[in-house]
């Protein structure tokens, strides 16, 4: 998989790149490392590692969904990628 910058993109990029295009991320967000992808049998997947240890790993039906659900710390996929951007 080829890793994808977050900071070249503003989160409407992201969007759009994430819903539209099914593109796949892996960034860094304080000791974690974040990889928003597609998991098995066409569900929307994102794992958490912290430590070299998968701490979160959570599936949805649609990328919308998925955006929506997300939480790390209390915080949004939104904060989390408007902080790092």
């Amino acid at each position: 998989m080829r890793e994808k910058m977050h900071i070249y993109l503003s989160w409407n990029e992201f969007l759009v790149r994430y819903l539209e295009n099914y593109e796949e991320f892996l960034f860094h967000y304080k000791d974690n490392k974040i990889n928003i992808c597609y998991g098995k049998n066409g569900s929307f997947s994102f794992n958490v590692i912290r430590d070299n240890k998968k701490i979160i790993e959570k599936s949805f039906t649609s990328p919308q969904e998925l955006i929506n659900e997300f939480r790390l710390d209390g915080y949004s996929l939104k904060q989390i990628w408007e902080e790092l951007y």
